[in-house]
């Protein structure tokens, strides 16, 4: 009997681990254990370069603290311990740095690989366990064949079988021991097959079910995911303790059912039953999904009477509660009076940083961290470089503003946290490898994360995700689709979000198409997203509406509106998302008497609008000169209050222009307090399309007395309303003044209206100028135009210049053949076929 006891305490200990919710879908049960690597490996990677990791924390001090607002310590209620923390980033120890890493993971609307709920450490098998032993229901010894057979089952999922198959073979009842040695395999191994038939023998052969092994039968089918077998296993039970009803609870909440979570605990309640530590976890946590700060509170005050919130599960549960719900001040308070000691628990608090978006805080904390002298776990590093990631992500957004130096920062703060990893063992671990490969993707180090990506010897799907993610957002598709390809053949199958990216690449392919450098044409694409799309409906995810939705904006792009159409019309339900899609895919394909149509369905079927689509059908009434339903819309944009948006105002002020009604664009921009760039760009853009010359010009010049600074697209009005108008000096004064006086670069569409002025003019040589400029990057009606003025000033050499960049535009269109062979007609000359 002490041997068998002497077992069950040892397998009790096997089951302490850390539990996360934050990996995506298919993750959802991480035990805490290290990726083994070779230490020689990691010592070649640790002797390539040294990089001062507090230097490079302290250099970027300045840049988070301008992103993310002061330092970690005004967050915090407590002025004692507020003092333990530092600014952001001191001076800190040297750390070997690997030179070379991996990409990025997604970033957008769905962002990255892990969701957005606290760590915590759950050691609820060892501690049920360790309660139900304490209360005197020991197991028995079986014999010893077959008990060497089932503790041998936690050993591998081929044991577990062995010993389920052995059991089965017995029929007659077997002790208490027995059963519970091989329902803790099944736990271990989620095998739920297992269970079952575990369960089964023990109905069939009349098994003793006490207290202890009701219990045990419940909590092992919550957690191998049978939740509502479980449900009705302990409705059956005739005297359910707490820990079966908290392993049910756990089991909603891990489900993300939070609202079954609470039924639960009512039951208990109704029952008599004094919830322990573990019911506070899942309690805290079924409010954090459902962001009840109210009741959580509540729940802290019962916790606190009844003595467990210095637990560290419970006060770990307390922080991701709060932060959850956006009590960022109450998190932190509780962290520090309580939870310091506890490195979970700075992870917990790492982790409530980033779901509320402060990265300069979460690395604020992660050096702090090393200055208590404690070590970061996987989690820690994970969470440190999605911290990274997101800066990486505004600094790329303000190097699209024309600045590029702070990504650089961005780098060296992954590269120093990759040398940290390095030292501690933990850079190849599957996760923080994933986090690496995201954070060199999102600072755009490609060949960083393409090595990290080699170098990871366990690749999951996110990983694969992650590293297709990197291509597409730094603007090689083709690398992301062939590393599909290549992933599928590797036998890994591709998930939603897989499926999302790549329909992406496709469409962000689709819009390059159309350049004159495109190396694939929208034909050849498209027969790329047909397979795409074949791979997607032969899995579980053709469902998908988010998958579906990217499905559809790829079609689009590639001008399969039919296709788009049946992907739309498949859904019986679709979201407002999917019509939305649907809306502007009408739109970039010029059909705006369907957008019409569809948004009246939309009203037909009481959706709910949004201003992306208020904004949609209102280019849908400037294309097909509505003005009925531009009313409509503009008084539904009243009556729900999007008009406060500046983006939709401007669209109002561009579709009433668009419909001739100028005065009631300039009464909508009158009615705007503080209009933007894009109103004021709106309005003269209207009075310019109209003819009004001096209107635009009037407004153009108040856009600059206001102060705000004039821009390429308040100059192409201006542009237009001199070419229309035939004023070609006023026009180049003001190209001269939008280059020089403004620093602004022109484009393409620039330089057309100033071909079509020259044009007028006859000024070819100063056309040959622009044109060596542009190198053949037009359009075909700046083209056409400008066939028509050689033909009309006889200038032929010029005229087959631009017949070519016209071929090499549209190389079947027949109009340029006219043209030329008009301007060869009319000088007297042959043209040659």
């Amino acid at each position: 009997m002490v041997v068998s006891i002497l077992r069950l305490v040892f397998h009790l200990g096997k089951y302490q681990r850390i539990k996360t919710p934050f990996f995506c879908r298919s993750v959802k049960d991480i035990s805490c254990q290290v990726y083994t690597e070779s230490n020689a490996a990691e010592d070649d990677e640790l002797d390539k370069q040294e990089v001062s990791f507090g230097k490079i924390l302290s250099d970027i001090n300045a840049t988070i603290n301008k992103t993310q607002g002061d330092g970690i310590n005004d967050g915090f209620q407590n002025d004692n311990e507020s003092e333990e923390f530092t600014s952001f980033f001191g001076a800190g120890t040297r750390f070997d740095l690997h030179d070379t890493g991996i990409g990025t993971f997604l970033g957008k609307e769905d962002g990255a690989f892990f969701s957005q709920h606290q760590v915590e450490v759950e050691q609820v098998e060892c501690s049920l366990s360790s309660e139900i032993l304490n209360r005197g229901d020991y197991p028995f010894d079986v014999s010893d064949g077959f008990s060497e057979l089932v503790h041998a089952a936690a050993d591998h999922i081929h044991q577990l079988d062995m010993a389920v198959n052995a059991l089965i073979q017995l029929h007659t009842p077997q002790l208490t021991d027995t059963y519970f040695s091989i329902l803790q395999a099944c736990i271990k191994f989620k095998g739920l097959i297992q269970a079952r038939r575990v369960h089964a023998h023990i109905i069939s052969y009349g098994a003793t079910v006490t207290s202890f092994l009701g219990d045990y039968l419940v909590m092992t089918l919550a957690k191998c995911g049978a939740v509502d077998d479980a449900r009705r296993l302990y409705m059956t039970l005739p005297h359910p303790t707490v820990i079966s009803c908290t392993a049910l609870m756990s089991a909603y909440v891990e489900c993300g059912q939070a609202q079954e979570a609470l039924k639960m605990y009512c039951i208990m309640q109704e029952d008599d039953m004094e919830p322990d530590s573990y019911t506070f976890v899942s309690l805290l946590k079924a409010y954090e999904i459902i962001h009840d700060l109210n009741a959580g509170k509540l729940t802290h005050i019962h916790a606190c009477k009844i003595g467990v919130t210095s637990i560290p599960h419970v006060c770990n549960s307390l922080i991701g509660m709060y932060g959850k719900c956006g009590a960022l001040a109450e998190a932190e308070n509780l962290f520090c009076l309580q939870c310091k000691s506890n490195i979970v628990s700075w992870t917990v608090m790492l982790s409530v940083y980033i779901e509320q978006g402060q990265a300069g805080k979460t690395l604020s904390m992660y050096r702090q961290m090393h200055e208590e002298g404690l070590s970061p776990d996987q989690f820690g590093y994970v969470f440190a470089l999605q911290a990274c990631s997101f800066i990486a992500d505004q600094e790329w957004d303000l190097a699209m503003g024309g600045s590029s130096s702070s990504a650089l920062i961005s780098v060296e703060v992954v590269q120093a946290l990759h040398a940290d990893a390095l030292r501690n063992r933990y850079a190849f671990d599957v996760f923080v490898g994933t986090a690496l490969l995201t954070a060199y993707g999102k600072c755009g180090t490609l060949v960083q994360a393409e090595h990290m990506f080699d170098m990871l010897l366990e690749r999951n799907l996110v990983t694969w995700n992650a590293m297709i993610s990197a291509y597409t957002d730094k603007g090689q598709e083709e690398k992301a689709l062939l590393l599909y390809t290549k992933m599928q053949k590797g036998g890994v199958k591709p998930e939603q979000m897989t499926f999302v990216i790549a329909f992406q690449a496709c469409g962000y392919l689709a819009e390059k198409a159309t350049l004159p450098n495109g190396s694939l044409t929208k034909a050849m694409l498209l027969q790329i997203l047909q397979a795409l799309h074949l791979d997607f409906c032969i899995t579980e995810q053709r469902e998908s509406m988010v998958a579906s939705t990217a499905l559809l904006r790829s079609y689009a792009k590639c001008g399969a509106i039919l296709e788009a159409e049946d992907i739309f019309g498949a859904f019986s339900h679709p979201d407002s998302v999917l019509w939305n899609a649907m809306l502007t895919s009408y739109i970039e394909q010029a059909q705006g008497e369907k957008t019409i149509c569809l948004y009246i369905r939309m009203q037909e079927e009481h959706m709910a609008v949004d201003d992306a689509t208020m904004m949609n059908v209102l280019l849908g009434c400037s294309e097909t000169v509505n003005v009925e339903v531009c009313r409509h819309v503009h008084f539904g944009i009243i009556s729900t209050k999007f008009d406060q948006s500046l983006q939709v105002a401007a669209t109002v002020i561009h579709a009433y222009g668009n419909c001739s009604m100028v005065i009631d664009a300039q009464a909508c921009f009158d009615a705007i307090a503080e209009p933007d760039v894009a109103s004021w760009n709106a309005c003269i853009a209207d009075h310019a399309g109209e003819g009004s010359f001096e209107a635009a010009f009037c407004m153009f010049e108040n856009l600059k007395l206001a102060g705000m600074g004039a821009d390429e697209i308040a100059f192409t009005s201006i542009l237009t309303a001199c070419m229309h108008t035939g004023f070609i000096t006023v026009g180049l004064v003001s190209y001269e003044s939008m280059v020089a006086d403004f620093r602004l670069t022109p484009d393409v569409q620039h330089y057309s209206i100033l071909i079509d002025l020259f044009a007028r003019a006859g000024d070819f040589k100063r056309i040959a100028n622009i044109l060596e400029q542009v190198q053949g990057q037009g359009n075909m009606k700046t083209w056409f135009f400008l066939l028509g003025a050689c033909r009309t000033h006889g200038n032929i050499e010029l005229a087959k210049q631009v017949f070519g960049y016209a071929l090499d535009l549209q190389p079947k269109q027949a109009i340029p053949y006219v043209l030329m062979s008009n301007i060869y007609a009319t000088a007297g000359l042959q043209m040659d076929t």
